[in-house]
């Protein structure tokens, strides 16, 4: 009788492994970050994202594991796939001298399970 339970579990767990891709935590989701370049210049060597979970006291948590990540087009779209759900800082850092962020380089938003958020630079470049 144990073998027959030892065969349904092994079973069950190659089962519940298909899928179509990667298994993501059901307490995470997504901040999809566009950033888009107007102007005649262009920064040569792009830009850098990094997205940074916040504890409830605005604190940065470390460790986390999200990597940094170079945009080098002029409109690209990242997705960090993955991100504990709560508030979250995006910074978009390494903006070149004859490029500019219009409005802020960091945004503050709150990251929900299961769910996608939104997050836009625009950047002009003379």
């Amino acid at each position: 009788m144990s073998r027959n339970w030892f065969v349904f579990g092994v079973m069950s767990v190659v089962l519940g492994c298909g899928g179509d891709g990667p298994s993501v935590p059901p307490d995470t989701g997504t901040v999809m970050v566009r950033v888009v370049t107007t102007g005649s210049g262009v920064d040569p060597d792009g830009y850098t994202i990094q997205v940074t979970p916040l504890l409830s006291s605005g604190m940065a948590v470390t460790g986390t594991g999200i990597l940094p990540q170079e945009v080098r087009s002029r409109d690209a779209v990242v997705n960090f796939v993955g991100v504990p759900a709560g508030d979250v800082k995006v910074e978009l850092t390494d903006v070149e001298a004859s490029c500019a962020v219009i409005g802020s380089n960091e945004e503050t938003v709150q990251v929900k399970a299961r769910a996608t958020v939104d997050v836009r630079f625009d950047v002009i470049c003379q």
